[in-house]
């Protein structure tokens, strides 16, 4: 019998999608079965789908002023780990400081649990040694292609870089980030209007539909293929790169267009005000809350923190 111990971020859209099914393709194998489940974030039911409804209704208020984007992933509920435990039996710990790392971890595992492989859903830390050698296999869900994109925001670098097509990688982890060989792996195509979010969320379905094979790929110990090509690792500061821009007019109407779109939010300083730009539109000239690009086009901000600039002007300074 396998004992599989799984590791899950529970306020990604894509363990909320992916957890489930993987819990019930090992609950269905006679070879295989979860001995504990360890979750990063907050776990508090209560406040989790307080929190699930408030964004629901905040985003279509959004939605309705023109201001948001239409998004599916805010659809997905939260997860239940009173209803995990109730459905399966098996113990589901935090992680302390959300570190998989922390010594009471390893006393766990060590002493309470015999496991023989474990999977990472979305815990973003790296996992180290001796956390490592505890297991015979362990194995990552990442959301990029690999080795193209490592690292944080592979939805939003893929559609930065105006691919038509996006991928995921279940690979085994090793001592840096997504390295490891690569048991399996899939793609889905970018829609034009799509979100990242909802990006993340198709790739999580199609991943999950891969579930019983990846799983049965563990048990039988293949050891996978080997990462081919030039890589790329995208950390936070990139990312901040992205959207932390001091002055407006260094970037071209074009990169303006393109950053908001993957990464949906610019913090940029208008006047000596800092703003989180989440919405532009051409405008003929100066005027409040306008910028000329470094290419000499004249954009207007429409939406701030996904609000349209009059309401967040009216009830909050920003």
């Amino acid at each position: 019998m396998n004992r599989i111990v799984l590791f899950a971020n529970v306020a990604d859209v894509a363990t909320k999608v992916l957890l489930p099914r993987i819990l019930q393709e090992i609950d269905s194998k006679n070879d295989a079965m979860v001995v504990a489940l360890f979750l990063e974030g907050d776990v508090h039911e209560v406040l989790s789908y307080w929190h699930f409804w408030k964004n629901r209704m905040i985003r279509s208020a959004q939605v309705i002023l023109g201001s948001g984007r239409s998004d599916k992933a805010v659809l997905v509920p939260p997860i239940s780990s009173r209803r995990i435990i109730r459905k399966y039996g098996f113990p589901v710990y935090r992680l302390p400081g959300n570190d998989p790392n922390h010594s009471n971890v390893l006393h766990i595992i060590k002493n309470s649990l015999d496991a023989d492989l474990a999977i990472n859903i979305y815990c973003r830390k790296l996992f180290r040694q001796p956390l490592l050698g505890s297991f015979k296999k362990m194995v990552n869900y990442h959301n990029g292609f690999l080795p193209r994109y490592r690292g944080l925001g592979a939805s939003n670098w893929s559609i930065y870089m105006g691919e038509t097509r996006s991928g995921y990688s279940f690979h085994l982890m090793s001592n840096k980030f997504d390295t490891g060989n690569i048991l399996g792996s899939g793609e889905v195509s970018i829609g034009e209007e799509e979100t990242p979010a909802d990006l993340e969320r198709r790739k999580a379905i199609e991943a999950a539909n891969g579930a019983s094979e990846l799983l049965d790929t563990m048990i039988d110990g293949q050891l996978g293929d080997p990462q081919l090509g030039m890589g790329c690792m995208h950390n936070r500061q990139s990312n901040d790169l992205m959207v932390q821009v001091a002055t407006p007019s260094s970037l071209s109407r074009d990169e303006w267009e393109r950053r908001l779109k993957a990464f949906l939010r610019i913090n940029t300083c208008l006047h000596n005000r800092w703003y989180s730009v989440t919405g532009i539109s051409p405008c003929k000239g100066p005027g409040k809350l306008a910028f000329c690009c470094k290419d000499g086009d004249w954009m207007q901000v429409t939406s701030v923190n996904f609000w349209p600039v009059w309401v967040k002007m009216s009830f909050r300074r920003t």
